[in-house]
């Protein structure tokens, strides 16, 4: 019968649009991360040296492995870690930084720092919910915890940076793995309500000869009283109406512009509708 493993504290940091840096940033954003992280741990009240386990160093992140269960230290320094990316940027110390947070706790194996538990930390990483919190903040960081870490470190009163009523619980659900977690951002600042859904743009745009076409849903306009709707697809372009909503008649001259004539108002010429 095999042991089971020890139980460890894990955390795990991920920076925002690594890869739009360009490449020459590259090294000073990783080397930014292997400074801001220890000086964060320190706030806590860590010692990087005796009670970091493990390090994997992932590129554009770190997953550390913890001697011991230290979670409620691990997301005090989560609050620790917007603090000092936020003096960072103030100071204008290098290029910009913003990350993604997880902590989570579970049975590692010393001998490589492998266990499912590390496979579930990442996938908390990775989740749309953090993701959205972080675009959702005007901080620098946002964080998700297991449901575990969030009861017995968060609940359980240990932390001293942060407060359980900063989190919101989420559905986690990356790839196979379906876990319940909790989101918050150091700044306090989320919206009452997260929209996971990745934003419509890209992050980073396109050449700038050829730029990235967009049409915009049409915005939901109701009748004006006593007039007619009428919507077609796409912009107004000069005389022509590509694209709108008119309340009113509107008819087409043999000139081939559109003419329009609102209830209370005298026939114009090539432009959008009143009220519009």
């Amino acid at each position: 019968m095999s042991d089971m493993p020890s139980i460890r504290a894990l955390f795990a940091v991920d920076a925002e649009k690594f890869t739009h840096n360009r490449d020459v940033l590259l090294p000073k954003v990783r080397e930014a991360i292997g400074a801001v992280v220890p000086e964060a741990f320190a706030q806590a009240g860590l010692d990087w040296d005796k009670q970091v386990a493990h390090v994997d160093d992932t590129g554009d992140g770190l997953i550390l492995t913890m001697t011991d269960d230290r979670t409620h230290q691990l997301v005090d320094a989560v609050y620790w870690l917007d603090r000092r990316l936020r003096t960072r940027a103030r100071l204008h110390e290098g290029p910009p930084l913003r990350m993604r947070a997880a902590v989570h706790v579970g049975p590692i194996h010393v001998s490589d720092g492998s266990g499912t538990a590390k496979n579930e930390l990442c996938r908390l990483l990775d989740d749309t919910f953090v993701r959205a919190a972080l675009r959702a903040t005007k901080g620098h960081v946002a964080a998700i915890v297991s449901d575990i870490v969030y009861r017995t470190a968060v609940l359980g009163g240990y932390t001293e940076a942060v407060e359980p009523g900063w989190f919101r619980r989420v559905e986690s659900h990356v790839k196979d793995t379906r876990q319940l977690a909790w989101v918050h951002a150091p700044a306090n600042d989320l919206p009452p309500i997260l929209d996971p859904a990745p934003p419509a743009e890209p992050d980073r745009p396109g050449p700038a000869d050829a730029p990235a076409r967009r049409t915009p849903a049409p915005a939901r306009v109701e009748p004006a009283p006593g007039g007619q709707q009428f919507h077609i697809g796409g912009n107004l372009h000069g005389n022509n109406l590509v694209g709108g909503t008119n309340h009113g008649d509107m008819n087409f001259g043999t000139d081939g512009r559109a003419h329009y004539r609102d209830p209370d108002d005298e026939p114009r010429f090539g432009g959008p509708a009143r009220g519009v």
